[in-house]
């Protein structure tokens, strides 16, 4: 009898403090959302909003994703596409120009927009489950966000996306999590 008691407190203790994610996977979101990093490792990058440069001029380039240090835009997900300004510029990744990562950038209409799924999961040190979005490897193979500082000589850090094997830590892997607004 002391035996099955002693077992049942481990286990419940056990399962107390475990994550638990539902199995439910997500193709769209029905609310629109911010994404915010979940990097426990690196305070200076955790907990930052994604934000987004606008273009230069109107048309002649995209909205670049970064952290903290542009425009609050909401965002859509809506059949595995991320996308702002209600639908209208889908996020893509943009060949690397000056660094090995490749930028996310929202555009209208990308020639090969960036695939994107959510669900629901465990951060780093989070006893609880978040719903996030992950990108998806194309040729690739698996792929995860991170953060890098502008190549171009700015202060922000860039969003982009790298493989989830490539351990430089030039590009800083972060969890995205949903923050519905």
């Amino acid at each position: 009898m002391l035996n099955k008691l002693l077992a049942t407190t481990v286990l419940t203790a056990a399962l107390s403090s475990a994550c638990i994610v539902p199995q439910v996977i997500f193709s769209s979101l029905p609310n629109e959302f911010r994404l915010v990093t979940q990097v426990p490792s690196n305070a200076a990058l955790d907990k930052q909003t994604i934000t987004f440069l606008a273009p230069d001029t109107a048309g002649a380039s995209p909205y670049r994703a970064v952290l903290a240090a542009g425009e609050t835009l909401n965002m859509n997900f809506t059949a595995n596409t991320l996308s702002i300004n209600e639908g209208a510029d889908t996020a893509f990744l943009q060949l690397p120009i000056k660094t090995t990562y490749r930028r996310m950038a929202l555009i209208d209409s990308p020639e090969n927009s960036l695939k994107l799924y959510a669900k629901y999961g465990c951060g780093p040190d989070d006893e609880s489950s978040n719903l996030q979005i992950y990108p998806v490897g194309g040729d690739d193979g698996a792929l995860t966000f991170c953060a890098v500082k502008d190549a171009f000589g700015g202060d922000e850090f860039v969003v982009a996306a790298k493989p989830v094997d490539d351990t430089n830590t030039d590009c800083v892997p972060f969890l995205a999590v949903v923050n519905e607004v």
